[in-house]
């Protein structure tokens, strides 16, 4: 047989004419509309807006609608989810249909050939249509002036991006479709299948951090699920570029791949399981128990939220969800309410999950209580979790390094053991919820290349004593505070304003006395000691080099030499809120509307004690009692400076105490 001849045999058995054309009869107005609704938010807005070059909006608009990264196109991101699955139900919707599916399957054509021949007309619904507005593009590019907002290589990339996304969603559509004997079932399925590594994974990292003390919640920035094909869109919208080659390769092999499974499962699927919620008996228990899971995970979210995360109120959650969430399934697939004959399952679950969670909480895996011994270390990083700070740390530009980091890396044998310490503790206290805490990471690289990682939430005052030989390294100091080995010549200006303060800020050029404020700022940040960090801070100070690079610093009032030196310039009234710039002060009970009470002062004593009482906003506690405060200056454009809170557990005297009690 020629090359010719088995072609031409190939066709005629994988493909026949007549169910193609069939199947195009009975749905072409998926195709037509799709073509219509594609026509009216490309071409033909195009054409409404090409004429009114003067408006960047318009000009905008235009560029931007064959990017699918741009915002504008969430029309066209609901379509390209959309269409292809409504595609794939509607052309395979025989087989979940008895009547339908034994007459379809009587006929003289082998099942290789009614699956190839459906999918070749579902194909040619959404392909043709993206085709014809391609063209169509093509056309105007050529003869208007929309040459001037995009070229042919735009057009091919939004037909080619948009084709890519459609066949990966129609694929895993089909795919799906195999599996169950109900249309409305596929469509549910098959967006859930799209949601449920990522659901899985926020789940189950979520519960485990209620679980085990330590967890890291934390992904890295390029994790698998950004790959996902809906996730990659969304991603796409946010600036993330979607179309590597990486992605497109993947995507085309994985359609490959779901279509040649899909049609296998279809050559064993029987008639009959049509209209039945799962088609294969064997997968029923993967359904039923994979439900329960999912419901298990979502109401143990939900009961730890609500909770407050106790181990008891952990465990009810889990039982009385996976409970709903396994007799819907059984109902579900048995099409019956009569399903109680089933309780065996879901005792026999329920008693597995007890177990799990009993060896959990007695963290029999030593997961909570692993820390490495200091000659295994050979740096440890503490600070948060992003692509920056630890994932991509020999890629980042040392100009970000310095200017952006808030993690730090220690590798001194001192500090290793320091983060030991500190690791021990954490491990064996937590933190109190009535001060200020933020989440924090600790991760290990070990010698052998392997990483431990964990997160906690970090108090500095109650965990001052294992923090503070940290604080007060001359290794964590060179980390936090570049200055420290930063030279004069490298500076170029310095910015100092008080932050709390309306009034301009003034600018130190002159090299002498950039020189003495330098000095006397390494100075006290050698000196300074793990109360003086932990504070906050009164000024702030911008250091620009001569690489115009800029570094912010606060500037803490025990920075006695600093604080001297601006005392006695000519700058500090200039710069600094005093009392005399106040004219009154608002606080508030920051109870909310049922129980919303303020307070006006205009004593000038109270005003000082409250500008040296006062935390700023973005420290703030979250203790419901708080003080609002708020400095309403005098003679200024601004009207109210908001400057932060008070907490309730501070010491007040008599005359702004008498004001406290007036707000309860």
């Amino acid at each position: 047989m020629s090359w010719g001849e088995w072609v031409m045999t190939f066709k005629t058995s994988l493909f026949n004419k007549g169910l193609i054309l069939s199947a195009i009869k009975r749905f072409w107005w998926v195709g037509a509309l799709y073509t219509l609704l594609l026509f009216f938010i490309l071409p033909l807005r195009h054409m409404m807006l090409k004429n009114n070059v003067t408006n960047e909006w318009s000009r905008n608009q235009i560029s931007n609608s064959l990017n699918l990264n741009s915002h504008q196109n969430g029309f066209q991101f609901l379509l390209i989810i959309i269409v292809p699955v409504v595609l794939a139900t509607l052309i395979f919707r025989y087989i979940q249909k008895s009547n339908t599916a034994s007459m379809i399957h009587s006929l003289p054509y082998t099942r290789k050939t009614l699956y190839a021949s459906h999918n070749a007309a579902g194909l040619l619904l959404f392909v043709l249509p993206i085709i014809f507005i391609t063209i169509i593009l093509m056309l105007l590019q050529i003869t208007t002036n929309l040459s001037d907002y995009y070229s042919f290589s735009h057009i091919v990339a939004w037909g080619g991006h948009t084709l890519l996304f459609h066949l990966l969603f129609f694929s895993i559509a089909v795919f799906v479709g195999m599996f169950t004997g109900n249309s409305i079932a596929q469509m549910v399925f098959t967006y859930i299948l799209h949601f449920l590594p990522a659901g899985l994974y926020v789940l189950t990292t979520h519960n485990l951090s209620q679980l085990l003390h330590g967890y890291n919640t934390s992904s890295f920035y390029n994790s698998l699920l950004d790959h996902l094909p809906i996730f990659t869109l969304l991603n796409a919208r946010g600036g993330v570029d979607y179309s590597t080659t990486l992605n497109i390769l993947g995507y085309i092999i994985a359609s490959i791949i779901f279509f040649v499974t899909a049609y296998y499962v279809y050559k064993i699927r029987k008639i009959e399981v049509a209209g039945d919620v799962i088609a294969f008996r064997k997968i029923r228990p993967v359904f039923k128990y994979g439900v329960t899971i999912c419901s298990m995970l979502l109401g143990g979210a939900y009961f730890t939220g609500i909770g407050g995360g106790s181990f008891s109120t952990i465990v009810f959650g889990y039982i009385f969800s996976s409970f709903l969430g396994y007799w819907i399934a059984e109902m579900l697939m048995e099409k019956s309410f009569k399903v109680w004959g089933a309780y065996k399952g879901y005792i026999a679950y329920t008693l597995i999950i007890l177990m799990v969670l009993i060896g959990i909480r007695m963290d029999v895996t030593g997961y909570v209580g692993r820390v490495p011994e200091s000659h295994e270390v050979e740096s440890v990083y503490l600070g948060p979790l992003h692509e920056w700070e630890w994932v991509r740390r020999g890629e980042m530009p040392h100009e970000y390094n310095r200017m952006h980091r808030s993690g730090y890396f220690f590798e001194t044998q001192e500090n290793i053991e320091n983060m030991i310490v500190l690791h021990k503790d954490l491990i064996q206290g937590s933190t109190p919820m009535d001060g200020i805490y933020r989440y924090q990471h600790i991760i290990y690289t070990l010698k052998n290349g392997k990483h431990l990682i964990r997160q906690y939430l970090i108090n500095d005052e109650a965990y001052a004593a294992s923090l503070t030989p940290i604080y007060e390294s001359l290794e964590y100091k060179q980390e936090r505070f570049p200055v420290i080995h930063q030279s004069n010549e490298d500076i170029k200006w310095i910015e100092i304003n008080d932050y709390r303060s309306p009034k301009k800020s003034v600018v130190l050029s002159d090299s002498d006395e950039l020189q003495e404020f330098i000095t006397l700022l390494q100075e006290d940040i050698h000196n300074a000691t793990f109360e003086t960090l932990a504070t906050d801070s009164s000024y702030m100070v911008t250091i620009m080099d001569a690489e115009e690079k800029r570094i912010d610093y606060g500037i803490r009032e025990s920075y006695t030499s600093v604080f001297q030196w601006i005392r006695e310039s000519d700058y500090y009234e200039e710069i600094t809120l005093l009392p005399e710039d106040v004219g009154y002060v608002i606080l508030d009970n920051m109870k909310g509307s049922h129980d919303y009470r303020t307070v006006e002062i205009r004593d000038k004593d109270v005003i000082k004690e409250l500008m040296d009482l006062t935390k700023p906003s973005y420290h703030h506690s979250y203790q419901p009692d708080s003080i609002s405060v708020r400095f309403h200056m005098k003679s200024n454009s601004r009207d109210s400076h908001h400057l932060g809170y008070l907490n309730s557990t501070s010491a007040v005297s008599g005359k702004l105490s008498y004001y406290l009690n007036q707000l309860q």
